[in-house]
């Protein structure tokens, strides 16, 4: 299973070079580039967030 990283783009997606160049192509032509990022999914008051925060080993620590 993969690690999430919130803070990081998912490797499935690309890398950051390959964002850059989207932000880039997007700009070139006056389109504005928003990133929308649902985290209350994962509240801190979550118990499967709770769950994974006290496995150190847990797949979706990071």
């Amino acid at each position: 299973m993969t690690r999430l990283y919130f803070y990081s783009i998912d490797p499935r997606l690309g890398d950051e070079d390959d964002f850059r160049a989207l932000a880039r192509a997007c700009h070139s032509r006056g389109i504005s580039l928003m990133l929308d990022g649902v985290f209350n999914h994962v509240g801190i008051e979550n118990p499967l967030f709770r769950k994974e925060l006290a496995d150190a080993d847990a797949v979706a620590r990071g």
